[in-house]
Order: C-alpha cells, then structure tokens, then sequence
C-alpha cells in the first residue's frame, strides 16, 4: 500500500518521501500516514471499504469546493483505496483542550481554548446549510438518508 501513496506523493511534489510515519487514527477503519521529503509533508489514506473511500473523497472535495476549511485531497488511486491529502498538522481540537486544562486542571472551561471552539461551533453550520445544498447524497456512507 505505501506504493501507490509513494506514486501519489511524487507526483504531486515531484520527490519521493524520505519517511513514511503512521498515525493514530480516530474513531476510523481507515490508516492515515504522514509522507515527508526535505520540507513537505502530506497526509496518505489507505481506507478498506471502496464505497466508504468514495463518499469520503467526493465529500471532501465538495466541502473544500465551496471554502469550508477541510484538507485539500492532492491525488488518488481508487484501486488501492489510496489517498494524498494536506497536512494540516498533530493538534486535534480535543489535543488543544487536553493541553489547555493542564493549566488549570480544576478550574472551568480554560478560556484558552474558547476561541478555537467558537470558531469551529460558527463553522459546523455551513457544513449543514451550505454543504448540504451541493452534497452528492447517492454516495453517501452507508446509505443516502439515515431515516431509511
């Protein structure tokens, strides 16, 4: 499987990655690994289920299509059930929250990070509204609707 990411990575930065690291993966089937060469890096996805890869892929292309911020998809190869997307870097939100309550483990919600959430809680909607205006549903996972 790291070949067809190799192939993906070379072709969209022109150098083959001199380390390939896996990632921890979330609540996901899927195996992420992060690809570097010099000062680039991008994300490689290998994801099991074929249809599950599409959705994924056309969903991310379309949200990034009307500005929602998510990971530019660089290339794929739908045979392998591979994929090259941007790196966006380690921090997860809840990574911020674990960090930023180590500061004041007792304390309330740590103002530090009110920022971050409120602009994800202001962004979640336009995934709602806006994306659900130009979302293709016949590729939706596992199904078109979920009141079926």
């Amino acid at each position: 499987m790291h070949e067809a990411l190799k192939r993906l990575f070379v072709e969209h930065y022109g150098c083959r990655p001199e380390a390939i690291v896996e990632l921890r993966a979330d609540g996901s089937n899927r195996t992420y690994y992060r690809l570097l060469c010099g000062n680039v890096s991008a994300i490689g996805a290998v994801g099991p289920d074929a249809e599950e890869n599409r959705a994924f892929l056309s969903f991310s292309r379309t949200f990034r299509g009307i500005g929602l911020n998510v990971p530019a998809i660089f290339g794929e190869d739908a045979a392998a059930g591979a994929w090259l997307e941007e790196d966006l870097g380690d921090t997860t939100l809840f990574d911020a929250l674990v960090e930023a309550r180590e500061d004041c483990p007792a304390g309330p919600f740590p103002q530090a990070i009110v920022a971050a959430y409120r602009r994800v809680v202001e962004e979640l909607p336009r995934f709602q509204v806006d994306g659900g205006r130009v979302i293709d549903y016949a590729v939706a996972y596992p199904r078109e609707a979920f009141d079926l």
